[in-house]
């Protein structure tokens, strides 16, 4: 009997061989501990050994999913059923068709993307805060044309009437997820009638008690594992009723922001079981060929980390890097010390510099690409290099004094506009898929951009697992911002901007702006960024 474990040193079949050797020896003796270690470290050292040359995996294309999806029928298929799952309250209503040329059109606030499929463009639309959004033909792809609303005159048509410069118009209705309070409370649901659904996700754990408090129910559901704990008092018999509501997602959608738990007849408080549900995240198995690999590429100081985290919360799948950064591995970013080779991790970290990144590229599935304004990104890449990851200047003065030391602070400025002028040229011409993701719509909206993410990775537009740590992680933030995120004790900006060659700035700036108009697969928020340079 041969036994083969993949190695390419002479070392490692020395290690190999004197396990073997002990193996025989200690089961003679019985001792069975030593077994199961030799079983689980040769299953680490076959994996170590083939982590260097894995196989390009084929990965399964859902149906219907981003690029794949340009026919009538891809764009229909549950078209409505997953919008409604993934954050609008009510399904999305058709108001006929819309003239991207009308005069009223350029009166009101509007941006239009090619290459979109509806969930996308619903997405999209979303995240940058439009009621509206419009679908209509773009060529190979799809166009996404989102809009604040227009007067309903000019928004008559026929559905079929859909052509260059036509598209059709839907009113959006987002999904709005309470802020936490006090670690617990989320707010009010509006009548009792709001506990009752048709799965049977709601229970009754507790009715009629005198002096029940939230405290109370909120252990019951708990325990029950139960998403959702509602009190509700009855004031005429002065006793409470406790139940409990099993969705997170489903409960979300009825429960109305309150402040005050005294406004309401029934408290909404979210439970630790609910929370925790986002908490954890594992490798992939190397073999499977659903999670494409990503690559998630930013300048530095773009917001890379937290993007890493927020997605893993939601995912449950760990991020990887090109770095194996310690600090990254200390903040659960448990992925960070994985080879990026070894089909374990996806959204892998990478600043695409240096000489490897066409390497990486070509091992990357896909790749997302993370854009900030460029003089933020610069002040986040000042403080890291500057300060420790906590820590960030006390004041403005001994921020402008280390910053125009040797003209520190212009020339890192002015090196990750070039860069960010370089991956924006490359990646907007590259082959294969690319999301682009603005990270000041991440900070605006987080839910939609999550679900973007998430379906780019062929986790699903419809996934309820996916769903339920989505909306844990908005609830869970300020956790996940308080392990990744710097506290900036002093705004800089003003600072910074006197530092830098404006004219230069606003010029290249403008210049990517361009790039992106070009391709049309993102709206890049140019004039905020100019303004920042400006001032």
């Amino acid at each position: 009997m041969k036994l083969r474990i993949c190695s390419k040193s002479s070392n490692g079949t020395i290690i190999v061989s004197i396990f073997i050797f002990s193996f025989i020896s200690l089961r003679i003796l019985g001792i069975d501990i030593f077994i199961k270690t030799f079983a689980f470290l040769s299953h680490k050292s076959a994996q170590i050994g083939s982590s260097n040359e894995q196989p390009k995996r084929q990965i399964t294309q859902p149906l219907c999913s981003g690029f794949n999806s340009n026919s009538e029928k891809c764009q229909n298929v549950k078209f409505y059923e997953s919008l409604t799952v993934l954050l609008v309250s009510e399904q999305p209503i058709f108001t006929g068709c819309v003239n991207k040329n009308d005069p009223e059109m350029q009166k009101i606030r509007s941006t239009i993307v090619l290459k979109f499929d509806p969930i996308d463009c619903a997405l999209f639309c979303v995240g940058r805060n439009f009621p509206r959004m419009n679908i209509g033909s773009g060529g190979k792809h799809s166009t996404c044309f989102c809009s604040d609303d227009l007067p309903s005159s000019k928004s008559k048509c026929g559905k079929e009437s859909v052509s260059k410069n036509k598209f059709k118009s839907y009113k959006l209705s987002p999904l709005t997820i309470p802020s936490l309070k006090n670690d617990s409370f989320l707010g009010c649901l509006p009548s009792k009638n709001q506990l009752k659904f048709d799965d049977g996700t709601s229970i009754k754990a507790l009715k009629g008690l005198k002096k029940l408090d939230y405290e109370t129910c909120l252990e019951v559901c708990d325990s029950l594992k139960h998403s959702i704990a509602v009190l509700s008092k009855k004031k005429e018999k002065q006793t409470s009723d406790c139940e409990c509501m099993s969705s997170l997602r489903k409960s979300i959608t009825k429960i109305k922001e309150s402040d005050n738990p005294k406004e309401c007849k029934h408290r909404a408080y979210v439970t630790p079981w609910a929370l925790s549900k986002c908490s954890h995240a594992g490798f992939l198995d190397p073999g499977q060929t659903l999670v494409p690999q990503v690559g998630l590429i930013t300048v530095p100081g773009a917001g890379n980390t937290w993007t890493r985290s927020a997605v893993q919360s939601a995912t449950g799948i760990l991020s990887g890097s090109v770095y194996k950064a310690r600090v990254a591995f200390g903040r659960n970013l448990y992925g960070e010390l994985e080879s990026w080779k070894s089909n374990r991790t996806t959204l892998i970290k990478n600043h695409d510099t240096g000489a490897r990144s066409s390497a990486f590229t070509d091992k990357m599935d896909k790749i997302v690409l993370v854009i900030r304004s460029p003089l933020k990104s610069a002040i986040a890449e000042f403080n890291r290099r500057s300060k420790s990851k906590e820590d960030s200047f006390s004041s403005v003065e001994s921020f402008k004094r280390r910053a125009s030391k040797h003209h520190f602070f212009a020339k890192l400025f002015r090196n990750l506009l070039r860069h960010f002028f370089r991956l924006a040229t490359r990646y907007n011409k590259i082959k294969k898929p690319v999301l682009f993701i603005s990270y000041e719509d991440m900070t605006d909206n987080l839910l939609p951009n999550l679900l973007r993410i998430s379906k780019f990775l062929n986790l699903g537009s419809e996934n309820e697992e996916v769903l339920e740590r989505s909306v844990c992680t908005i609830l869970s933030d300020s956790r996940i911002k308080q392990s990744t995120k710097r506290t900036y004790k002093v705004d800089l900006t003003k600072a910074a901007r006197s530092l830098i060659d404006k004219k230069q700035a606003i010029g290249l700036t403008r210049r990517i702006g361009r790039i992106f108009q070009k391709y049309r697969r993102h709206e890049m928020r140019t004039e905020e960024y100019l303004s920042m340079i400006e001032g």
